[in-house]
């Protein structure tokens, strides 16, 4: 049993909050972004008429897809672990600061509200999920911000 980390039992309990709102969030960013990529990949126009930013040469929305999709599958894989928790919820963390930075400039970058502001939005919150789980779970987090696991 080596390796295995024994989590306690409100720490299981976080684990399991934080799995399942990471898969929701994660698959609504899914079916957002992949609803935006099929649209402009089919019909070579985008969603409601909108301006389509670029990124390298391709659709912005194509680069929102493969983070979401980045996203549900490590939050699937949160939720099927029994260890590594920490690490996985450090990673969502670390591609929905990415996604809310890629969508955040395309987002200032448009005229009114743009779909990448919903795209901001969606990792916006996925961030804020992944970090306070994070510092519900890691017991040296939780003092410098003074959250305690309940």
């Amino acid at each position: 049993m080596s390796g295995y980390i024994h989590y306690s039992d409100s720490q299981k309990r976080i684990k399991n909050k934080y799995g399942r709102w990471a898969v929701t969030l994660a698959s609504a960013g899914v079916l957002f972004s992949g609803y935006m990529s099929y649209v402009r990949f089919f019909t070579n126009s985008c969603v409601f008429s909108e301006p389509c930013p670029q990124f390298l040469g391709y659709p912005a929305c194509y680069f929102g897809f493969a983070m979401f999709i980045s996203l549900f599958f490590v939050s699937i894989v949160a939720v099927l672990t029994k260890t590594h928790i920490k690490g996985l919820m450090t990673a969502n963390a670390v591609i929905a600061a990415v996604g809310t930075l890629f969508s955040g400039y395309f987002a200032l970058n448009e005229p009114g509200i743009s779909t990448c502001v919903y795209g901001a939005v969606f990792f916006i919150v996925i961030l804020l999920v992944s970090v306070s789980a994070l510092t519900r779970i890691v017991p040296g987090l939780q003092a410098i911000d003074g959250l305690q696991a309940k």
